[in-house]
């Protein structure tokens, strides 16, 4: 598995996903507040598996990343079951566009 390796306040976290699932990590700002999150799903056992909540963050907060590859993940403190469909990907709609156009004869 590919995964984040997170430093935030000296607690090192590694979110790891499966090939084909989704990391989110992510910051944003609301009505001057600034938080952080770092989630991901699961889509083969259809799962939300969150890391950091919604964290309030503040100017001058040091966060440290590294890509790492990894057989084992930091335990998520939320799992949530999700109804999520895996995203078609590019060449999979091309594809499906390309078998389209074939069965109605225009190419």
């Amino acid at each position: 598995m590919k995964g984040l390796k997170i430093n935030y306040k000296g607690k090192n976290t590694i979110a790891a996903v499966k090939d084909g699932d989704l990391l989110v990590v992510d910051m944003h700002d609301v009505r001057g507040e600034s938080f952080f999150y770092a989630g991901s799903v699961d889509y083969d056992e259809q799962l939300g598996r969150v890391w950091y909540p919604i964290v309030p963050i503040e100017l001058g907060d040091t966060f440290e990343f590294e890509v790492v590859e990894t057989d084992q993940m930091t335990e998520p403190v939320e799992t949530k079951k999700k109804d999520v469909e895996r995203p078609i990907s590019r060449l999979e709609q091309f594809y499906q566009l390309e078998s389209l156009i074939k069965e109605r004869g225009v190419l």
